[in-house]
C-alpha cells in the first residue's frame, strides 16, 4: 500500500526502529513524504521512505493507494497471508546492528543539539 506521511501539527514525523514509542528513532519524514506500507501491528505501520524501512505511528499516515482521495490507516491490525510476501520474515542482523547504532548516533546528535540551543538561549 502506498500512503502520505501527514501530521495535525509540526513538519516531520518519526520513523522509529519498532513499533514503539521507546524505541530509537531513525529519522525524522517531512510531512507529504510518499512511503510504501508493508506490515502493520496494531496501531503501527512498518514503512519504507527513500530506502529507509521503519515504524510509524497509523495516524501519521494517509493511505492512497487505490487514486482516490487518501484514507486514514484503520487502527486494526491487518493480518499478512504470507510472512514471505514482503521478504523480511528474517531480519539481517548486520543491518539491524548498523541501524540501530545510527538511530542512537542521532539521539546522541540530537539531544546535544538541544543542550547547545539552551546554552545559546541563555547568554
Amino acid at each position: 500500500m502506498k500512503g502520505t506521511v501527514t501530521a495535525k501539527s509540526g513538519s516531520t514525523v518519526k520513523l522509529r526502529q519498532k513499533p514503539s514509542t521507546d524505541c530509537p528513532i531513525y529519522w525524522d519524514i517531512p510531512v507529504g513524504t510518499e512511503l510504501q506500507v508493508v506490515d502493520q501491528q496494531e496501531n503501527w505501520s512498518k514503512c519504507i521512505s527513500g530506502g529507509l524501512t521503519g515504524w510509524m505511528k497509523n495516524e501519521f499516515i494517509r493511505l492512497n493507494d487505490d487514486g482516490t482521495e487518501d484514507q486514514p490507516i484503520a487502527s486494526e491490525p491487518s493480518i499478512r497471508e504470507d510472512p514471505d510476501q514482503f521478504g523480511d520474515s528474517e531480519p539481517d542482523p548486520e543491518l539491524e546492528q548498523a541501524l540501530t547504532l545510527l538511530a542512537d548516533i542521532y539521539q546522541t546528535l540530537q539531544d546535544l543539539c538541544e543542550r547547545i540551543l539552551s546554552v545559546v538561549g541563555r547568554g
